[in-house]
């Protein structure tokens, strides 16, 4: 299992600020009615980030998920990444609607670099196995879930990703957040199912033997 804390989330305060544009979020109402404000409010909330992964790879003979949905007998590598929960907290501790969305765009945007942060790591370790990388399908991750009420426009990941049906979801969580020891950085269940860290992505990414070029 590979552990890394606080690593850097570059702020891509543009890309967010266009988003937000972009979902004609009423902020002037709230008190942000230029764009150097909208990029204070922008950096003040990526001032919270505390992100962490662990993630780690599984041969073919790991069994624990072969009752969950999951397909079985393959190579893959299962991560958990969070942009921990201040984020999270701060956002909601805003009065004015538009100020929460607006924070919601920006954690979003934040989750989405760290996902690819870490799915970069993977594809650089498959590589170096003589293997590629396929479509990571999401176990866990705040749109998915019936729980979280922040709303944002939809998550990259799960876009361009294969989102798990609710039920194998629900059975995968909790056995790979123990097999990757996910308490590490402050990512467990309670007693009815629900994630300690709501902006948290659970994923998995399944290694493929490297296609020959055509000559």
């Amino acid at each position: 299992m590979k552990k890394i804390r606080h690593f850097k989330i570059p702020v891509h305060h543009k890309e967010i600020a266009r988003r937000a544009g972009k979902a004609e979020i009423a902020l002037p109402a709230a008190g942000i009615t230029d764009t150097g404000a909208l990029w204070e409010f922008i950096f003040a909330q990526a001032a919270e980030l505390d992100p962490g992964v662990v993630y780690n790879s599984f041969d073919k003979n790991y069994t624990a998920l072969d009752l969950t949905g999951v397909q079985p007998g393959r190579l893959f590598s299962a991560a958990v990444v969070t942009i921990g929960s201040k984020p999270y907290k701060k956002a909601n501790e805003y009065a004015e609607i538009p100020l929460k969305e607006a924070a919601a765009i920006a954690d979003y945007e934040f989750l989405e670099t760290a996902f690819d942060f870490v799915l970069d790591l993977i594809k650089t370790e498959a590589e170096g196995e003589n293997f590629e990388t396929g479509v990571p399908e999401i176990v866990y991750a705040p749109q998915l879930s019936e729980s979280f009420e922040m709303r944002a426009p939809e998550l990259r990941f799960i876009r361009n990703g294969k989102p798990l049906d609710p039920v194998t979801a629900r059975k995968t969580l909790p056995i790979l957040l123990h097999e990757l020891n996910a308490e590490k950085i402050d990512i467990t269940l309670d007693g009815e199912g629900n994630i300690s860290n709501k902006l948290t992505a659970v994923f998995i990414v399944p290694w493929e033997p490297r296609r020959k070029k055509k000559k």
